[in-house]
């Protein structure tokens, strides 16, 4: 059975009011809490993922995901640090995930292209992955560790995600990765990402989606909500902002419609979708979503 998460959105609220609305997820009765760890989103807000984390964490009892991306401004052995200390307090609560970003959301240094990321991404993937189960030395030729005399490990490993939103980016990082993360909102651009991953990880291997919605009384202020408050976010290749938009969201005005599209997002053996309203209202989406949409579901 599919579970349904909150995309808590760092691009655009602060660290504070997150921590609320993470709280009011779970009242709401959401499974999940995911989030992302940028510096100089395009939103406007940018707080550290890592201590938001242990802020939140303490403050509710369900499973929380990260996207963070190592290699680049943190090393994998800080990478793994963090995982380490948050999986030690919280065990079996955190599901990290590893992506190769990019400089619209990290735009403190260039970023070289697809096929070093790709293979910086795998090797960081390495590295953290010994870190965590005990070895603490590597070669790597990007990021080598030196022999660590002794750290906190975590007492059960978590599972490491991989984040990817192109087939060819999936399909690459099912050869380390435990499950992914991908974005999406229709079968068509959800399909071939979810299929290359599976393909090569195997068919078993979970997948999570983030589901961009805005949903409001009006179609009118649907719209007019996802063009002001989501239009500025780089959009996934092949895919248009602006007066398109709608092609990159769910926009609605109708409850049936929205617990609908989600379903079909559902069937594809999605085991985890994250909602993400786009909107300013975050406490009003969590509860009309909790009393029109979920009995729906």
């Amino acid at each position: 059975m599919t579970e349904y998460g909150y995309y808590a959105s760092h691009e655009q609220f602060p660290p504070e009011e997150l921590v609320e609305l993470a709280m009011l997820a779970e009242e709401c009765g959401f499974d999940a809490v995911h989030s992302t760890n940028h510096f100089g989103a395009h939103g406007g807000e940018a707080g550290f993922a890592w201590s938001w984390l242990g802020a939140t964490m303490c403050r509710t009892r369900v499973p929380f995901e990260v996207v963070t991306t190592p290699g680049w401004r943190f090393h994998p052995a800080q990478v793994a640090h963090s995982i380490s200390t948050t999986c030690r307090i919280f065990p079996g609560r955190l599901v990290p995930a590893l992506a190769s970003d990019e400089t619209a959301d990290q735009p403190v240094q260039s970023w070289p292209g697809h096929a070093e990321r790709s293979a910086r991404l795998a090797e960081s993937a390495t590295v953290i992955r010994a870190l965590l189960s005990g070895r603490a030395e590597s070669d790597e030729p990007f990021t080598s560790t030196a022999p660590v005399p002794g750290w906190t490990l975590p007492e059960v490993p978590p599972p490491l995600f991989g984040a990817a939103t192109t087939p060819t980016a999936a399909a690459e990082l099912a050869s380390w990765a435990d499950g992914l993360i991908t974005v999406g909102t229709r079968p068509d651009e959800v399909v071939p990402v979810a299929s290359a991953f599976r393909a090569r990880a195997g068919p078993d291997k979970p997948v999570h989606l983030q589901v961009d919605v805005a949903w409001r009384p009006s179609l009118e202020e649907a719209q007019e909500e996802a063009l002001l408050h989501w239009s500025a976010k780089p959009v996934r290749p092949g895919r248009v902002a602006g007066d398109d938009f709608s092609e990159v969201a769910i926009v609605t005005d109708d409850a049936h419609e929205l617990s609908t599209r989600l379903e079909e997002l559902a069937a594809l053996g999605i085991d985890r979708i994250l909602l993400h309203p786009v909107g300013t209202d975050q406490a009003g989406f969590l509860r009309s979503f909790d009393k029109e949409v979920r009995p729906l579901l």
